[in-house]
């Protein structure tokens, strides 16, 4: 079954109390009044089939065994097996119903475990509780939350799991919620630096027999494995308990993932952005071939354009490249190009920074095209400088096309750095007009007069989607660059 048609895990709030949040992303307190059991057992009620007793630390229940002599046979413990390396205890569950727990594990190093949840010696006391409940006939899973300090250690925590003898793996995301949200950059673990570890580490689990399940994570965070993924948790609330989800919601459209999977995190995409989901949703990838070394003396050719890829983000990419003993100088060989745009439209939207605006030229120059045209109204202060930065680029040829009245201003030796312009077209009006003939006395650009087309048959602005500078302005619309093609002026 997918994702999509798994029903979530019924997650019942016992408890709102916790050890110690550590580094991760709970939200439960340490002082707070647990929820009394008749209110805990007549939410249970209200659920068939599974139970998974947890929230915070259900353990710091003093009538835990009569809530498993309530609820134990139909539920999995979710705790941090800190009092349950004590046979005794766990012997005295056992007989009020305890059947599955899920502990958390989250690497195999105990100084990397205890720092991540805050208390010392919490590593050793967890492997005892999952000896002593193998012992006591408990089923026991584990959870692995993904850290960036713990991730490089995936494939060697899975080894040490299975030697515990664990009957199944859970592989979480981190959330940015409690003391995760501020320390989120440095503990979140970026998906395209994450994967191979991942990916071995699953493959061993699965080699040993070992079910895995993944949460939290988009589908193309680790490809290859669909089956694995399932929903987020669906809390169970006892009256009087309110909490909003652990989990953070999902963003959506994450176009390289089948429209089965949630979506990449929200919290994740606030924070790092989309760019390691954008370059997946490329148009696929195709077998980077050995190219030929060039012999001495031969012209060298120009890398190829982007042609619409993005660049690769993701460690494996780099570990596809370094198995081609010659790219012939394309930084992204093994990604499929779209067919090469002819002419690329850029806008400069007063309100953007010149940066912002530079590097959407550098990006547009990446693409493989030969136009670049210049489009809509020159009212952005440093509007010249753009412009000449603009002939600088690997464009054979550069043409402005809008209302160029805001540079009426500006004096000749400044109207003199347009002269790299192939031609210049603006909307019918005097001021245009005039200005025009003065850039075509001190420049030698020459201009063209054109008609507002439909916005539908515009050139496409380059600019990241649903931005300022995707969007033609005050709905007027340019027609793409071409000889000839609008009638000239008298």
């Amino acid at each position: 079954m997918t994702e999509a048609e798994l029903p979530p895990e019924s997650l019942l709030i016992a408890s709102v109390r916790v050890r110690d949040c550590g580094q991760l992303d709970s939200d439960w307190d340490r002082t707070a009044e647990q929820p009394d059991l008749e209110a805990v057992l007549q939410a249970a009620a209200q659920v068939s089939g599974t139970l998974v007793i947890g929230g915070g630390e259900p353990t710091l229940r003093a009538d835990m065994p009569s809530l498993l002599d309530a609820l134990g046979q139909r539920s999995v413990l979710a705790t941090d097996g800190l009092a349950l390396h004590n046979r005794a205890t766990v012997e005295s569950l056992v007989q009020n119903g305890l059947r599955a727990a899920r502990l958390p594990i989250h690497s195999s190093r105990a100084d990397a475990h205890d720092w991540l949840v805050g208390i010392p010696g919490a590593h050793r006391r967890a492997r005892s509780a999952v000896a002593a409940l193998k012992d006591g006939g408990v089923d026991v899973g584990v959870e692995v939350v993904l850290t960036r300090p713990t991730i490089t250690h995936l494939e060697e925590t899975v080894a040490h799991l299975i030697r515990l003898g664990v009957s199944s793996i859970r592989f979480r995301m981190l959330n940015r919620r409690g003391p995760a949200f501020q320390g989120y950059v440095s503990t979140a673990p970026r998906f395209g630096l994450m994967q191979p570890a991942l990916e071995a580490a699953i493959q061993m689990a699965m080699n040993n027999g070992i079910p895995v399940q993944l949460q939290g994570l988009p589908q193309c965070a680790i490809p290859g494995f669909q089956d694995l993924h399932i929903p987020q948790p669906s809390y169970v609330l006892p009256v009087g308990v309110s909490a909003s989800p652990l989990h953070s919601a999902p963003s959506g459209g994450c176009e390289a993932c089948p429209a089965e999977c949630s979506g990449a995190p929200k919290d994740y995409v606030d924070v790092f952005g989309w760019t390691e989901f954008e370059s997946e949703a490329a148009l696929g990838r195709v077998p980077a071939v050995d190219t030929p070394r060039p012999q001495s003396g031969e012209t060298i050719s120009w890398p190829p354009g982007r042609n619409g890829r993005q660049p690769a983000t993701r460690v494996v990419d780099g570990i596809r490249q370094a198995e081609v003993a010659n790219l012939g100088g394309d930084p992204m060989a093994g990604r499929a190009t779209a067919t090469a745009q002819d002419t690329i439209a850029v806008r400069f939207p007063a309100s953007e920074s010149t940066r912002a605006i530079r590097m959407r030229l550098v990006q547009a120059a990446q693409q493989g095209a030969t136009i670049l045209q210049v489009v809509g109204t020159m009212d952005h202060p440093e509007a010249i400088t753009l412009l000449r930065e603009a002939q600088r680029l690997s464009f054979p040829i550069v043409v402005l096309t809008g209302d160029i009245t805001a540079l009426v201003d500006k004096p000749k030796n400044q109207l003199f750095h347009l002269r790299g312009l192939k031609e210049i077209w603006i909307p019918a009006g005097p001021e245009n007009e005039d200005l025009a003939k003065r850039i075509q006395a001190t420049a030698s650009v020459p201009f063209r007069v054109i008609e507002p087309v439909e916005i539908g048959s515009a050139v496409h602005l380059f600019g990241a989607p649903d931005s300022t500078a995707s969007q033609h302005e005050n709905e007027k619309a340019w027609p793409q660059w071409a000889p000839a093609k609008v009638h000239c002026p008298a």
